[in-house]
């Protein structure tokens, strides 16, 4: 949410003032911005794969279990 707020951000610099530079503000942070993004999603990851294994469902036949 906030990387595509400044995204646009830098878009709507570009398009208003194309004759100045302030766009580069926004896109300098935008990089890391995206790195950040990038390893919370991995990072978060694990939390949802140590979640997953204490909750595991199994298909026998008909019936679904789930263990709890």
């Amino acid at each position: 949410m906030l990387t595509c707020a400044l995204s646009i951000s830098a878009l709507l610099t570009v398009t208003i003032f194309p004759e100045k530079n302030w766009f580069t503000c926004p896109t300098a942070i935008l990089g890391k911005l995206y790195s950040n993004t990038l390893l919370v999603s991995l990072n978060n990851r694990i939390s949802l794969r140590e979640e997953s294994n204490t909750h595991v469902s199994t298909i026998h036949g008909d019936k679904i279990a789930f263990a709890v």
